[in-house]
């Protein structure tokens, strides 16, 4: 009498599992190679683990074959992969950082420094903070009311600068003896406007040229430059509406004059 063999045990999970197990064991090792998350990789290691486990339990009475022993290949992987990454989560402070709450009281991630009130120019309150630093911006980004200077690589004293505010002012036997643009004060509580200035090496001999800055059309600094030297220059522009920079030519002949990394400093 021919007995009959027991029947298979039907697979009650989806087409597809063991593939899963494989795949996601592979990600979460790759990803504990390659990224400082160690959350990410806990979650593919757990999925990993679920599906490889899954897939051994209902093949459990079936003796292994190839895809039984890479669902044991994955589900050792995912789990040496999910203890290296809830390792690193739970104890490398490098990876999760400080923590969020101090002495059970939840606290914040950004420091907010105190409020300092005062007055401006104008006689109306402003209000800053005391710890908050002075912002630069370059003048060359700034558009003027009329342009007279051109954004041009100048040598003065054998060194070439590229960020320079370039223009030719003339003899002064000429009427456009003087370049000059005029720029809109950004608001803040204090703004500072400084360069270096400079005449190019290829002026002619002698030349010299007077630097002036103003504010809402008054001097407020003024500087003479002589051909192939640089100095400083910068004025306290807060509380105004406009100020201008200005280059007047003392010789008699046309000669290249150039503001250098000129920048506005602010106090917001």
């Amino acid at each position: 009498m021919n007995q009959q063999a027991p029947a298979k045990r039907p697979n009650p999970l989806l087409p597809g599992t063991g593939l899963v197990a494989d795949v996601s064991a592979v990600v979460a090792l790759v990803l504990t190679l390659t990224t400082t998350s160690a959350t990410v990789v806990a979650v593919a290691a757990g999925v990993a683990v679920i599906a490889s486990a899954g897939y051994l339990w209902s093949y459990r009475d079936v003796p292994l074959g190839g895809k039984g022993f890479l669902a044991v290949v994955a589900l050792a992987v995912a789990v040496a992969t999910a203890s290296i990454a809830l390792t690193r989560l739970f104890l490398d402070p490098a990876v999760t950082g400080p923590s969020d709450t101090e002495g059970g009281t939840p606290r914040s991630t950004t420091s907010r420094p105190a409020a300092v009130t005062g007055t401006n120019t104008t006689g109306q309150p402003t209000t800053s903070t005391d710890q908050a630093g002075p912002a630069e911006r370059s003048l060359l980004s700034l558009t003027p009311q009329e342009e007279d200077y051109v954004h041009l690589p100048i040598t003065i004293n054998g060194t070439t600068y590229s960020q320079a505010k370039v223009g030719k002012p003339f003899s002064n036997y000429a009427m456009d003896r003087v370049v000059d643009e005029e720029y809109t004060v950004p608001p803040a509580v204090s703004t500072i406007f400084r360069s270096r200035i400079g005449v190019a090496d290829d002026a002619p001999t002698g030349a010299s040229v007077t630097f002036t800055i103003t504010v809402d059309g008054r001097p407020v600094a003024t500087k003479v430059v002589t051909r192939g030297t640089i100095d400083d220059i910068e004025a306290d522009i807060s509380g105004q509406t406009r100020f201008g920079i200005s280059a007047e030519n003392e010789s008699s002949e046309p000669a290249l004059a150039a503001w250098i990394d000129p920048v506005i400093v602010s106090r917001t």
